[in-house]
Order: C-alpha cells, then structure tokens, then sequence
C-alpha cells in the first residue's frame, strides 16, 4: 500500500474515533471535550513519526492444498467435443483510487464551508458600526448613565 495513503488512512481514522467520541461525549464539561478533540488532532499528525517507530502489522497467508484424485488429463477426447466457455469480464474496482477520491471530496467540501465562513465573517465585519460613531456612544455613555 502506498505509504502516503496508509498514513491518509491511519489520519482518517483517528479522527473519525476523535469526532465519535465528541459525539458521544457531548454532555461533558467543554474542557474535557476540547482535551479530547485536542489529543484526536496530535495523534493525527503524528501518524508518520507513529509510523516509522511502530512495526507494521502484516498478517499471515494462509495456503490451502487441495489434492485431485483421478486422472488430470483424459487423452481421449475429440475436437468437437471441445468447448470453450469464457467468462464475462469484470472491471474490478480500484479501491484507493476511491478511497483517494473521498478523501479529496472530503477536503475539498471542508475547505469550502471554511472559505464560506471567512467570507461570512469578513460580510459580518464590513456591517459593523463605524469606529466614529461607536466612539461618540462611548462619549455619551456616561452622561447616560447619570439620567438613569
């Protein structure tokens, strides 16, 4: 597997785990949750330091052996007897290839709701009250306050 997809994944998981336990968490103090969110986000990036410390896990294959009994071969046959059946092909599926598509769906869409969320804010800003105006309703505060 390549190695950059195999920390994407790793990455992927640990926040997935993190946002899990966010949810699941929600009732907690929001200190506690923010440790949460905040210990999900390190060890995210520090999949590939994790990476070249921990072993690889590799799993065993496991060989059957299947033994055929009878002749393998039959010399008496005939051509017309013959037919070739061949089986339908099957476009196979490139799973990291898909994988890597939602992952950039995925970044892209989280890139997006930030860039519409720094221009909301930006928006929200420009409506403000002007700094002149809100300096003469600081002036006039205290003679306010004194009416009261």
């Amino acid at each position: 597997m390549n190695v950059f997809l195999e920390m994407m994944l790793r990455s992927s998981l640990v926040m997935a785990v993190g946002l899990a336990g966010l949810w699941l968490l929600r009732r907690q103090p929001a200190a506690f949750r923010h440790w949460v969110l905040a210990a999900a986000l390190v060890l995210a990036a520090a999949q590939p330091l994790l990476n070249s410390i921990a072993p690889a896990l590799r799993m065993p294959a496991t060989v059957t052996s299947v033994e055929i009994e009878g002749p393998v071969f039959d010399a008496n046959f005939h051509a017309d007897e013959l037919v070739v059946v061949t089986a339908p092909r099957v476009a196979a599926i490139d799973w990291r290839r898909m994988l890597m598509i939602g992952w950039l769906a995925g970044t892209g869409i989280s890139l997006s709701v930030m860039l519409l969320g720094a221009i909301w804010l930006s928006w929200l800003r420009a409506q403000l009250v002007q700094p002149a105006v809100l300096d003469r309703v600081r002036a006039a505060a205290p003679r306010e306050r004194a009416r009261v």
